[in-house]
């Protein structure tokens, strides 16, 4: 929980699925975080851009339709080379990690998701990128 109840942070989250994203959204909301929805990596792109100059911390899913996340951390990355990005995804192996690493992802996670592990990081990177 951020001390105060508040954070001056905006998390965009990004999951094609409707309850996983819910559970994420909620869960970042209880911490303190304003939370923005999106259902692909287009919504997500439309979000952030539109948040900006606002510190914003992008959580997506890696598989979605329209734009993965992966490709929506690229156009992040491009936009903005210090915002923070985690990335999560049910498939764990060694191609799908290093898209996420050179598509700049500070963080992975691996579904089924901790979302206790999930606001940690979350936190530990705003405070680190504040």
């Amino acid at each position: 929980m951020v001390k105060g109840g508040k954070t001056p942070w905006l998390v965009v989250v990004a999951d094609d699925d409707e309850d996983i994203r819910s559970l994420m959204a909620a869960s970042f909301r209880r911490a303190g975080f304003e939370v923005a929805e999106a259902s692909d990596g287009e919504e997500l792109l439309e979000s952030f851009s539109t948040s900006l100059p606002r510190r914003v911390l992008v959580v997506s899913d890696i598989g979605m339709p329209n734009m993965d996340g992966i490709a929506a951390a690229e156009a992040v990355r491009r936009t903005s080379a210090t915002t923070p990005v985690v990335l999560v995804t049910a498939f764990g192996d060694e191609r799908t990690l290093r898209g996420a690493r050179e598509a700049g992802a500070d963080r992975v996670l691996l579904k089924p998701l901790d979302l206790g592990l999930l606001v940690r990081t979350a936190l530990e990177l705003t405070t680190t990128t504040s």
